[in-house]
């Protein structure tokens, strides 16, 4: 127990640790009420560290370098530290075998076996919530970006708590990459209206659940959306973003959303935006296409000497 506490606990974060959350939820542990996940799958396999059958290796490199380079901080060896900040700052995305992929054997070792495991093997799946939505049964506000490479699994994650779980889903997608969560992508500015609002939402969504106020946050639209336009061309660095919200409660497919008028909008603006909503729409029905690829490119590394 503690002082001014009322017993019940949210949990917060994004990616890894929002895929966390999710881990925990299954797990049905009494005080937790509510959760925010944001940007993230529940399947470490498809979706994260491999994508329609070829593996994410400048996702995944990145990923396991940010990992290793945190457990030699924590060994408090400065010498072993450069060393192996000096290997793995000179490996290459290029290097061959992936097998032999340098700077990982004593810090990362997982990220050869995420090699070794290039199939949903018995590995993957002891870690999978695919099967498990049923057990996730508590209020979730699921955050994703167009931009982020977990949008896929965002959605997922939200249309199946949506069919599973008995306590109300929200979901708000913005413009934004994985990391930071700002008005630029790259050299795209979205402008001042796709600005990060998310602390406000997130700090009345755990007020609704943890002090129990009745603060209207759940009669509002269950799914929220940043509308993007672009004056000329996607990459053009102008461009803007509109807020608006959808009476939905799923987004099994996300194309009917873009058919309604949003205030404020111009017809000739609206249409390119639904040109853009929907060119970021077909990449999350896409990966039939992408597990063509993938399996190519895993038989072409499989040949190579």
């Amino acid at each position: 127990d503690m002082d001014g506490s009322n017993g019940k606990v949210g949990m917060y974060e994004f990616s890894y640790v929002g895929a966390l959350q999710l881990q925990a939820a299954a797990r049905q542990p009494p005080s937790l009420t509510c959760i925010a996940p944001g940007m993230n799958s529940v399947d470490f396999h498809d979706g994260w560290v491999y994508r329609g059958g070829a593996f994410s290796l400048a996702f995944n490199v990145s990923w396991a370098r940010f990992l290793a380079i945190d457990t030699a901080q924590r060994r408090d060896d400065d010498e072993e530290m450069a060393e192996k900040m000096a290997e793995l700052g000179n490996a290459r995305y290029d290097h061959l075998p992936l097998e032999e992929f340098p700077g990982f054997d004593e810090l990362a070792p997982y990220f050869h076996e995420w090699i070794d495991h290039e199939t949903n093997d018995d590995y993957w799946q002891s870690l999978s919530l695919n099967s498990r939505f049923d057990e996730i049964d508590v209020p979730a506000f699921h955050v994703a970006g167009w931009y982020d490479t977990f949008l896929e699994g965002t959605l997922k994650n939200y249309s199946r708590m949506v069919d599973m779980s008995g306590h109300p889903q929200k979901l708000r997608i913005f413009p934004w990459w994985h990391t930071p969560w700002s008005a630029r992508v790259g050299s795209v500015d979205f402008g001042p209206e796709a600005a990060n609002e998310f602390d406000r939402e997130q700090l009345r969504w755990f007020d609704r659940w943890l002090k129990e106020e009745e603060n209207g946050y759940l009669e509002e639209p269950n799914v929220g959306m940043d509308a993007i336009a672009h004056s000329s061309g996607p990459f053009d660095g102008n461009a803007s973003s509109r807020r608006h919200r959808n009476e939905l409660t799923k987004i099994a497919r996300v194309k009917p959303i873009l058919d309604r008028a949003v205030p404020g909008i111009e017809a000739q603006e609206m249409a390119e935006q639904h040109r853009v909503l929907a060119s970021c729409c077909s990449l999350v029905n896409a990966f039939s296409v992408v597990k063509v690829v993938g399996d190519r490119l895993l038989e072409k590394r499989r040949t190579v000497p």
